[in-house]
C-alpha cells in the first residue's frame, strides 16, 4: 500500500473520530442552549400572561364594586315588598344594576330568591342551586369568582359575588354579576412564537378547562368538558408559589410535552403553558444536521485531502515505493511487540531486514486468545462510552437494558475473531458476516434505548431495521457453525 493511500485512510479515520467528538460536544451544547432559550421564553410568556390575566381580573373587580352598593342593597333586602318605600328603593337598585357593564347583575335574598336583576325576567327565580350563590350567602366579605357557562352560547362567563351585610353585621343576602371572559381568549391560546404545538390555557379549581384548547375540536373545544389531570396541573393545584421549572410529562391528549404553570390564587385558577417535546427535538435535530453539513463534512473532506496530498509528496520523494519497503528502523522498533502480540518468534527478523508484512487476515489468525478478549472488551466499552456521551452520559445510562446488549456484543466480537481461524471458507464468511451484522444491530439497539431514556417513547418502526439485521446476522452465524460441524 502506498503512503498516499495509507495517510488518506488514516486522516479520514482521524477526522471521523474527531468529528464524532465535536458533534457530541456541539449537540450537547446546542441542546443546553435550546433548553435555556426555551425555558426563558416559556417563563417570560407565563409571567406576561399571568400579569395580563391579573389585570383583567382586577378590572372586573372594579366593575363589580362600582355597582356594588352594600348600604342600598341591604336596605332593599330588609324591606318587605308591602312596605311603601320598597318600590322606590327597588327602582334605585335597578338603576344601579342597569348602569353596570356586566352582562347580568342581581341581588338575592336567602335562601336564593332573586329580588332585583338587570335582566327583569330573572326576578323571583330561585337560584339557590347555583354554587356561586351558595358561597356568596355564606357571609364572607371577600369577592368570590367562578366560571359559568352562558345559556345562549358555548362561551363562559365570569361570575362574581359577595355577601351583603346590614348595619348589625348580619348576612341579609348576596349580590352577583356575570361578566364576559372573551378578553381572556386574546390573552391565552396558541403560542406560535414558541412553536406550532405550543399553547396556553386556563383551568379552574376542578381542573376543567375554562379557555379553548388549541387541539380539541367541537363546539366547546374542551371548555368545562376537558379535565386536565397531569403532572403540570397537579403541581399547580398543590402549589402556593409559582412553579417555573419546565418539566416533561404527558398532557391531556396523551402527548409528551414540556411545560410550566403559574398559579392565580384569587380565583384559584392555573395557567398552563405546554409545547410538544417532539417539536423541540425536531428543531434540535435540524440544527445538528445543519451543523454536520456546514462544518463536519467539509472538515472530513479537507483532512482526507491533506492526508492524500501529503502521502503523494512522500510517494514522489521515495519513488513511489510501497509502505512495506520503507526504512526498517521504524518497523524494527515495534517489531518485538508485534511478534509478542501474535505469538511469533522475533528472532526470525534479522538485523537490517524488516521481514514480511503480515496481512490483516493472518494477524487475526495468529493473535493470542487473551488479546481477543482484550480487544473485544475495549471495543465494547469504547462503543458504550461513545454512544452514551451523546445522550445523558454513562453515569445515567439504561444499565438494566444495556448490560445484556453489551455482553452479547462482547460475545459477537469473539465470534468475529473466531471466524478468521476457520479453514472452511464458507463457514468463515458466514460467521464473520453474521457477527458484523449482529454487532451493528446490538449497537443500534443501545442507541435507541438511550434515546428512549432521554427523550421518551419512539415509534415501533424504528426497531424494525435493527431487528431484521439481527435475525439475518444470527441466521448467518447459525449456518456458519453448521458448516464447521460438517
Amino acid at each position: 500500500m502506498k503512503l498516499s493511500k495509507l495517510l488518506a485512510i488514516s486522516f479520514f479515520a482521524f477526522s471521523i473520530i474527531a468529528s464524532l467528538i465535536f458533534a457530541n460536544y456541539s449537540y450537547n451544547l446546542t441542546n443546553k442552549q435550546l433548553e435555556a432559550d426555551l425555558n426563558q421564553q416559556v417563563n417570560q410568556v407565563a409571567k406576561t400572561q399571568t400579569q395580563a390575566i391579573e389585570v383583567f381580573l382586577a378590572e372586573q373587580e372594579k366593575i363589580f364594586y362600582k355597582t356594588f352598593d352594600e348600604q342600598l342593597f341591604a336596605r332593599l333586602l330588609t324591606l318587605s315588598p308591602d312596605d311603601e318605600q320598597y318600590d322606590q328603593v327597588l327602582k334605585l337598585v335597578h338603576n344601579k344594576l342597569d348602569q353596570s357593564k356586566a352582562i347580568s347583575a342581581g341581588v338575592t335574598r336567602p335562601p336564593g330568591i332573586m329580588v332585583a336583576s338587570k335582566i327583569r325576567t330573572m326576578i323571583g327565580r330561585d337560584v339557590s342551586s347555583s354554587p356561586g350563590v351558595q358561597k356568596a350567602l355564606k357571609g364572607s366579605k371577600d369577592l368570590y369568582s367562578s366560571t359559568i357557562p352562558e345559556d345562549t352560547s358555548s362561551s363562559l362567563l365570569l361570575g362574581q359575588g359577595r355577601s351583603i351585610f346590614n348595619k348589625n353585621g348580619m348576612v341579609v343576602g348576596a349580590a352577583g354579576m356575570q361578566l364576559s371572559m372573551d378578553e381572556l381568549k386574546e390573552i391565552v391560546g396558541p403560542l406560535d412564537q414558541l412553536g406550532k404545538t405550543a399553547e396556553s390555557y386556563l383551568i379552574n379549581e376542578n381542573s376543567l378547562m375554562i379557555t379553548p384548547s388549541r387541539f380539541l375540536t367541537g363546539k366547546n373545544k374542551g371548555v368545562l368538558t376537558q379535565k386536565v389531570d397531569t403532572i403540570n396541573s397537579q403541581n399547580c393545584s398543590h402549589a402556593i408559589e409559582d412553579h417555573s421549572d419546565n418539566i416533561a410529562f404527558l398532557d391531556y391528549r396523551g402527548e409528551e410535552v414540556i411545560g410550566t404553570h403559574q398559579h392565580i390564587s384569587k380565583p384559584n385558577w392555573c395557567l398552563l403553558i405546554e409545547v410538544n417535546k417532539s417539536e423541540i427535538l425536531d428543531t434540535l435535530l435540524k440544527q445538528a444536521i445543519k451543523g454536520i453539513i456546514a462544518t463536519i463534512l467539509p472538515l472530513i473532506f479537507m483532512f482526507t485531502l491533506v492526508g492524500f496530498f501529503l502521502g503523494r509528496y512522500f510517494d514522489k520523494k521515495n519513488d513511489g515505493r510501497k509502505i512495506s519497503r520503507y526504512p526498517c528502523g521504524i518497523k524494527r522498533k515495534f517489531q518485538p511487540w508485534y511478534c509478542q502480540l501474535i505469538g511469533g518468534n522475533c528472532a526470525t527478523y534479522p538485523n537490517g531486514r524488516c521481514g514480511k508484512v503480515i496481512k490483516t487476515r493472518k494477524f487475526f489468525i495468529n493473535l493470542k486468545l487473551r488479546y481477543y478478549f482484550l480487544f473485544a472488551l475495549i471495543f465494547t466499552m469504547g462503543c458504550f462510552f461513545l454512544i452514551t456521551s451523546f445522550f445523558q452520559g454513562w453515569q445515567n445510562a439504561a444499565f438494566h437494558n444495556e448490560i445484556s446488549d453489551l455482553f452479547a456484543t462482547f460475545v459477537l466480537i469473539l465470534f468475529f475473531f473466531y471466524g478468521f481461524k476457520l479453514k472452511s471458507q464458507p463457514a468463515k464468511k458466514l460467521i464473520i458476516s453474521g457477527s458484523v451484522l449482529s454487532i451493528i444491530s446490538k449497537l443500534t439497539q443501545i442507541i435507541l434505548e438511550e434515546y428512549i431514556l432521554k427523550f421518551g417513547v419512539i415509534p415501533i418502526s424504528y426497531w424494525i431495521p435493527g431487528t431484521i439485521i439481527s435475525f439475518i446476522g444470527l441466521f448467518l452465524i447459525f449456518f456458519g457453525f453448521k458448516e464447521v460441524a460438517k
